[in-house]
């Protein structure tokens, strides 16, 4: 065997490692020291066709995506990657991981990419390699047909519209990989090319329930299961992200203790919860925000006065026909025996549609908490004449209101 047939079935072999082993290749010749899970991930995206991976803030998807396209791109020649996101600049930063934290540490990875090919500017943004293998950030919209890739990255996916991932970014991936089999008749070609597909990456935080993000990941799940599909879905909370040294810990306590800090965004963002209504809730989530509609809220005459667009948010004059209906659910002072909940007060605009019928708006909704009942009766009160209200519903039941809100 000759030197050159002896480097041949080197690179052969080699090659076969790694794309089996490709955290490996990470190690080796991107010279990055991959944590566990980061290792798991690398593996799953390589071994599955449909990869959903839902992340808490600061877990370093972007990087890991970054690590994944390049290794992608030099063990597999030919391949053309397309990146897209809800927002333009969320795709390029994932071209950024690469320009500015993955080529200083690799000289072989500077060595792979075609300088005078790549661009990077406000109206392209591509890594072109020597192998010609392609990254490209596209759009997320209909300016983006007629590009074609292997593989199809799907940042922050959830601020990307079903309809355009169905009917735009998802054709991209009717090109095959065309690696040359020179010396493969036209049936082991064949076979060649039907061991390897096109892949479809899925990556970002949880969101509502509602959205059809949460409706993939459970279509995934369902997948993954079935031995004949090779599909894959994960999500990692922010514990893990500590847990890694990816995430200091008094960051979290910090926002956590803030004044007007949110469970449900935190939920979403930080633990990749999608949040929701649970299975046999009377209100289900899915019904009530298909139904939120109302573009601007009525607010108080000194609320409205204080924003600029107070014109928009002020109290309306009302219309024929329509009811205004102020309704409270009262909560006495806390004491040492009870922690009671806030007063919550609510404002309902019952517009008249032509068939009679009554369309409800939820226009104004307030909480008060540590109130006597004689100063809670005066804030109805007010706010039953601010609003020209029609009716008062009060649930008060086992408490006294004054009678001054008469």
């Amino acid at each position: 065997m000759s030197r050159y047939e002896r480097v041949l079935e080197g690179a052969a072999y080699w090659g076969a490692f790694y794309r089996h082993n490709p955290d490996k290749f990470a190690e080796d010749y991107l010279h990055i020291k991959l944590r566990l899970f980061q290792r798991i991930l690398l593996v799953m995206m390589f071994w599955s066709t449909v990869f959903v991976y839902i992340a808490a803030r600061g877990q370093g998807k972007s990087f890991l995506s970054a690590v994944y396209i390049c290794i992608r791109c030099i063990l597999y020649p030919g391949t053309k990657i397309c990146i897209a996101s809800g927002r333009r600049g969320q795709a390029a930063n994932v071209v950024e991981k690469i320009l500015y934290e993955l080529k200083p540490l690799s000289p072989e990875l500077c060595a792979e990419i075609d300088e005078k090919e790549s661009k990077f500017n406000g109206t392209e943004i591509k890594v072109a390699f020597k192998n010609s293998s392609m990254i490209k950030v596209v759009t997320a919209s209909d300016t983006a047909r007629g590009n074609r890739c292997n593989v199809l990255l799907l940042d922050e996916f959830r601020l990307i519209s079903k309809n355009t991932i169905d009917t735009v970014l998802r054709k991209f991936l009717t090109l095959r990989r065309m690696p040359r089999y020179s010396e493969l008749t036209d049936e082991e070609r064949k076979r060649e090319y039907a061991k390897e597909k096109n892949l479809t990456l899925y990556l970002s935080s949880a969101y509502w329930k509602d959205h059809w993000a949460y409706t993939k990941c459970i279509d995934t799940l369902k997948a993954m299961i079935n031995p004949a599909r090779k599909q894959f879905v994960c999500g990692f909370p922010y514990e893990l992200s500590i847990q890694e040294g990816l995430l200091d810990p008094e960051l979290v306590q910090d926002e956590m203790a803030e004044q007007d800090f949110s469970e449900i965004k935190f939920a979403m963002e930080m633990c990749a919860e999608f949040w929701g209504s649970d299975d046999g809730s009377f209100f289900d989530f899915e019904s009530i925000s298909r139904n939120r509609k109302i573009k601007y809220p009525m607010l108080p005459d000194k609320l409205a006065s204080k924003l600029n667009n107070s014109s928009l948010i002020k109290i309306p004059v009302k219309q024929n026909g329509e009811i205004r209906i102020l309704s409270a659910d009262i909560a006495l002072m806390s004491s040492r025996k009870h922690n009671n909940d806030a007063t919550a007060i609510f404002i309902n605009q019952l517009s008249r549609t032509k068939s009679g019928r009554y369309i409800s708006n939820i226009v104004f909704a307030d909480s008060y908490e540590g109130l006597r009942t004689d100063d809670q009766s005066l804030i109805i009160r007010q706010l039953f004449d601010e609003y020209q209200c029609d009716y008062l519903v009060l649930d008060c039941q086992g408490k006294q209101i004054c009678p001054f809100i008469w």
